[in-house]
């Protein structure tokens, strides 16, 4: 819908983004989930070349690292499925950035059964 330009939506990713710039904890929310991952959880990938990296860390690290610092829980059921994590105001979806597609109908689905909370998707591209 976005990219047949459906003015809701785009109006709606403005109006989130213009809160998430006004908010204050911003700065410091950003450098936790982009600080360098804990090597015991991903290993070390030096000499490694972005695909044999990316293949090196698995979804569920990513999707266990996210739960915890959001203290979130991980592999709830819905009709739809298992989603990956579901904090208390979101539902979210961890994907490699490859598969960003299989990431966006997954999240739609859980959300139809968890309306109250939030759509996220959250790529990773180690």
């Amino acid at each position: 819908r976005l990219m047949g330009g459906d003015m809701r939506i785009i109006a709606e990713v403005a109006a989130r983004n213009e809160w998430w710039q006004a908010t204050p904890a911003r700065r410091e929310v950003q450098q936790t989930l982009l600080a360098a991952p804990p090597a015991h959880s991903w290993g070390d990938h030096t000499g490694m070349d972005d695909t044999a990296c990316e293949r090196s860390v698995r979804e569920r690290d990513v999707r266990d690292d996210l739960a915890l610092a959001l203290d979130g829980s991980i592999e709830m059921k819905s009709p739809a499925g298992f989603a990956d994590v579901v904090t208390a105001t979101e539902v979210i979806e961890v994907k490699s950035c490859r598969n960003w597609k299989h990431a966006l109908g997954q999240v739609l689905a859980y959300h139809a059964f968890m309306s109250d909370k939030s759509k996220r998707i959250h790529l990773f591209a180690y």
